[in-house]
This record gives C-alpha cells, sequence and structure tokens, in this order.
C-alpha cells in the first residue's frame, strides 16, 4: 500500500481536537469569539428563544394602574420613619385637620394592594376594590382540580344554572393572611385600556385579527404574579429565561391573568360558557360569585400552602345592595406610629403601614387616636387648591371596634340614594379631613 492510500485510510481528525485547535490558534479564537459577542449574545438578547410572559402582550394594548413604585416607596418609607420619631401636631380645630396622605385599591382580598392618586366611590367602596378572592373549597375531604363537589344545600334562591333549573353551587371558605401568610406576597397588577396604545397597535393589525383582538383590546384585567421555579429540567429553562428576559438579578415567576368584566346577563352564549359558586367571606356573607378557578395553576396552591382546592372568585361588587357593600378602612399614620417602628426592625416586615393594614385611606396630620371619635367626616380640596372635585361625606361604621388601634371604617354618603348615577363620589390625595360629627 503506497502513501496516497495511507493518506486516505488515515481516520478523521475528531471535533474536540478541532476545537482544542481552534482555541490554541490566535486567529480562530478572536473570529469565534467576534461571532460570539458581536452577533449571538445580541441576537439573543433582542430575540430571547423564551416565550413573552402574558403581562408582556398586555403592555402592547394596556396600561398599568397606580403610581410608579420603586424610589416612591423609598420616598414613602422614609417619611413615615422620619414621622415616627416626631409627636404629631393637635388639630387646629375641632373639625378641619389634616390630609389624605395615599389612596390605595386591592383588586384581590388579602393581597397586595396598588397606590392610586385619585378614586372613585361607588356604593360597594372604593373602584377596582376587592373584585376577587382567592378561596378554598368547602368539603370533608380534599378535592382536586376537576372534581365538582356540590354545595351543603344552603345556597339561596337565585342558584340556578343557565337552563333557569335550580342547582347546587359548590361552596367556598374565602381564605385571608391569617390563614394563608404567602397572600402578602402575592403582586396584583390592574391593566386598562390605552387608547394610544391601542391605536397604534391596531395600524400593524391585520384586519381580520383586529376584529378578533377588539374585545381582549377593550376590557380591564388583573394579573397575580409570584416566584416559582419548578423542579427538574424545566425549572433551570425557568431560570435561565428569567434572567434572559428581565436581567441577571430576575427569578422565575409564574403569572395568573384574571378578566374584571362579568359576563352580560342577556348573553346567553356567555353565560353558558359560565361557572358561578358560592363563598362564605369572613364577615358572615355568603355571595353568589363568578368562578374563575379554571385560570389557577397548581402550583399557586403550592405556594400558598392550601391543603385543599384552591379557587378565585370574581365578586359583583356592582350590586348596590347592602350585601356588596364594602367599608373604606382608614388609617391614621400618627395613631399607628409605634407599630411601624417595631415593624421596620424586622427586614421582612413590609415597608409601609399601607401595605401591612391593608388600608384604603392613609391620613396625616391627625392626632394620635382622634380618629376613634368621628362619627362624621368628610373630604374636601383645601383652600390652595385648584381641585374642581366636591366635597364627599363619610359616616364611621356601625360595626367598627372602637377600641381598636387599627384605624375605622367609612361608609360613603350620598345624596340621591334613589339615582343610581349619582351614587358616586371622588378621593384624591392632598384633600383635607373635615370632622362633621363625633362621638363618645
Amino acid at each position: 500500500m503506497d502513501a496516497a492510500e495511507g493518506s486516505l485510510l488515515a481516520p478523521e481528525p475528531s471535533v474536540l481536537v478541532s476545537i482544542v485547535d481552534i482555541l490554541f490558534d490566535p486567529s480562530a479564537l478572536a473570529v469565534l469569539l467576534a461571532t460570539l459577542f458581536g452577533f449571538v449574545l445580541p441576537m439573543l438578547w433582542i430575540y430571547p428563544p423564551v416565550a413573552p410572559r402574558p403581562s408582556n402582550f398586555l403592555n402592547e394594548t394596556h396600561s398599568k394602574l397606580g403610581l410608579a413604585t420603586g424610589k416612591l416607596d423609598d420616598d414613602e418609607t422614609a417619611k413615615s420613619a422620619s414621622r415616627a420619631t416626631k409627636k404629631p401636631a393637635a388639630p387646629v380645630d375641632d373639625k378641619s385637620s389634616g390630609r389624605i396622605e395615599s389612596l390605595w385599591v386591592y383588586p384581590v382580598k388579602s393581597c397586595q394592594g396598588i397606590q392610586v392618586s385619585r378614586s372613585r366611590v361607588l356604593p360597594a367602596g372604593l373602584e377596582f376594590d376587592r373584585l376577587f378572592t382567592f378561596a378554598q373549597l368547602q368539603s370533608p375531604f380534599p378535592a382536586r382540580a376537576g372534581t365538582v363537589v356540590r354545595g351543603n344545600g344552603n345556597n339561596s334562591d337565585d342558584d340556578h344554572d343557565n337552563n333557569g333549573n335550580a342547582d347546587e353551587l359548590e361552596t367556598w371558605d374565602a381564605i385571608t393572611q391569617r390563614q394563608f401568610p404567602m397572600l402578602a406576597s402575592l403582586q396584583v397588577e390592574l391593566w386598562r385600556p390605552d387608547l394610544a396604545k391601542v391605536r397604534r397597535a391596531q395600524k400593524n393589525m391585520r384586519a381580520d385579527y383586529r376584529a378578533e383582538r377588539a374585545d381582549s383590546m377593550s376590557e380591564l384585567y388583573v394579573v397575580v404574579r409570584y416566584p416559582w421555579q419548578a423542579a427538574g429540567w424545566p425549572g433551570r429553562w425557568d431560570w435561565f429565561a428569567a434572567k434572559l428576559l428581565r436581567g441577571w438579578r430576575a427569578e422565575p415567576e409564574v403569572e395568573v391573568v384574571l378578566p374584571v368584566a362579568l359576563p352580560a346577563a342577556d348573553d346567553r352564549r356567555a353565560q353558558a360558557a359560565t361557572k358561578y359558586g358560592r363563598v362564605q367571606l369572613g364577615d358572615d356573607r355568603n355571595v353568589r360569585a363568578l368562578d374563575l378557578s379554571a385560570e389557577l395553576p397548581r402550583s399557586l396552591q403550592l405556594y400558598l400552602g392550601v391543603s385543599n382546592r384552591l379557587g378565585v372568585l370574581r365578586l359583583d361588587t356592582e350590586q348596590v345592595g347592602s350585601n356588596m357593600r364594602n367599608p373604606l378602612y382608614l388609617v391614621n399614620e400618627s395613631s399607628v406610629a409605634p407599630d411601624t417602628a417595631i415593624g421596620q426592625a424586622d427586614d421582612k416586615a413590609p415597608e409601609s403601614v399601607k401595605q401591612r393594614l391593608r388600608a384604603n385611606v392613609v391620613v396625616h396630620g391627625i392626632a394620635a387616636h382622634d380618629e376613634k371619635t368621628w362619627n362624621q367626616v368628610s373630604f374636601k380640596p383645601p383652600p390652595s387648591s385648584e381641585s374642581l372635585l366636591d366635597e364627599a361625606t363619610f359616616e364611621a361604621s356601625e360595626h367598627q371596634q372602637r377600641g381598636s388601634s387599627r384605624g375605622i371604617q367609612l361608609m360613603p354618603v350620598f345624596d340621591a340614594l334613589d339615582k343610581a348615577d349619582l351614587m358616586e363620589l371622588t378621593l384624591e390625595t392632598g384633600m383635607s379631613v373635615c370632622v362633621l360629627k363625633r362621638g363618645s
């Protein structure tokens, strides 16, 4: 066998040997690094090979409700800490003192709130407040997802199926932070349609796709977010995707999107596709609500530590009846200043009294525990303000505990009780507090 035949029969160099040769070849290594950092990594950053989150899609046509977080939270914490070390000033007179420091709405009961600068007050309470509640199924045994467990026979007369026949609905118990403390870590966002974004997005849509997305672009959505990493390789991929999409410090998260709109009563097709249940609220109210439990992943039940089947129900807050009236929870910063100072000593404690006590209205500039003597109070723009808002009057709830130091409950007072369109007030940060009536 000659030399030519020997070269043909010689084994080809392995891939590993080729890579080693490239690594020890300066020119080849330079080309490899230039390709990696100049093309591959930028392409992965611009077009990451991972699925975007639902909130990324919502951001194309919607905007988040609420004030910006970050520096705002730091400023609020600093102001609260400084006020805790100072003795609050006494009221200027018997009627007028203090102002509204901040307003908060809680779209999901017992979860994190959203700070707003202005909010409408409806017969059911603040707009967008306590729209949803998490609940666990009432049953003598743990029930898996998809298992239907009928009610206990105490359902009311309005519990019928979509065909008008009497039907026992599943019964749920609303859960709170006292039972499941991890509820406090659930981040909640409310997304509203943004007309400018909608118009910009529609320009790039086909006509058929524009018509298909018309309803979704005009609806409101609540997004619930919580940290979660699955086991095994799927969890490692989630970890990599979080770093790639949101930065090196990001952690894997799961988002749950809940539609706010209720199905129209005269829409038979929508009613036929919906499911209802009865939920027992903590204040002895048993109400009929829209069951959206099918939207919840199994991981949320494991994250919260709920043993029975977890559900989420949309409360019909548009009902004017007293069964769905939610009082506004007012907290005076001066009254809870000692508690705030103690709570801030713990690194895991919430940063502000607003989040920890889930207050709707936080007032400042009022003597400690002075709010416990209020029977009727109003909020109106200060004389120096250019706001055109009307005065909003509230009465102290009959069910509040005056001995408690956690705040008071207020019920709105409307001038025209027979006209539902006029049963609306507006609150805004900076409004002055005017005490109209006091009690013991």
